[in-house]
């Protein structure tokens, strides 16, 4: 997770992560993650829900391939996408994309 702002983007407890990616360029940083956690997919849209709401991010569901839940996250400028599916154990599989201006706001 080498250089993923987890302290603003932190996982559900339990989380086990498969991989991490972090691009920065032009004042903006490209986040993104794929990981899986033993929680249903709607405990998981709670958790990024309860962690960027008081951030000021509003979210909203998006269109996912059959059998995936998508929310996207967004604040002006700064978006992330969550995407999760429910894999054959039960666990949720999710996937961060997020943009976010490196200096927040």
């Amino acid at each position: 997770m080498d250089g993923f702002p987890a302290d603003v983007l932190p996982f559900p407890g339990g989380t086990a992560v498969v991989s991490t990616a972090v691009s920065s360029a032009d004042g903006s940083l490209q986040v993104a993650a794929d990981a899986i956690v033993a929680s249903s997919p709607d405990t998981v849209v709670g958790h990024f829900q309860q962690v960027l709401g008081p951030l000021a991010f509003w979210s909203e569901p998006v269109p996912a391939a059959e059998g995936q839940l998508a929310v996207r996250f967004s604040r002006g400028n700064d978006s992330v996408t969550l995407t999760t599916s429910t894999t054959g154990t039960g666990s949720t599989r999710f996937m961060l994309l997020g943009n976010l201006r490196a200096a927040g706001g």
